[in-house]
């Protein structure tokens, strides 16, 4: 949970421990009152908490990255945006599939 703090040069103190703290027991305990289980809502709000987190601070404390990203938009002509592309991750999982959606044949990839 640390790790929105850190990339954004914001302070971890106690404050916001608590802050965080009380955070994912609200998203946790909204989630059980809405019939999710226990294990899924410990799941939810282990992954929700640190998200919301990471989107507040980039509002308000961009990384260098950010900042030249919105820069770059700002000088862009009206409607336009920077394309943002996606990395894959590639995994023995994933080089299966995809050879398997290619090719039709099944390939196991794992050691």
């Amino acid at each position: 949970m640390r790790q929105p703090f850190l990339t954004r040069g914001v302070p971890w103190t106690g404050r916001e421990m608590d802050d965080v703290q009380v955070n994912w027991t609200f998203t946790y305990n909204n989630l059980l009152r809405w019939g999710i289980p226990m294990d899924l809502s410990i799941k939810i709000a282990n992954i929700g908490t640190p998200i919301a987190y990471d989107f507040a601070m980039a509002r308000d404390n961009p990384t260098q990255i950010e900042k030249f990203d919105m820069e770059t938009e700002r000088m862009l002509p009206v409607g336009k945006k920077l394309g943002k592309f996606v990395i894959p991750v590639i995994t023995p999982e994933t080089l299966s599939w995809s050879v398997e959606k290619i090719t039709g044949k099944k390939l196991d990839f794992r050691f």
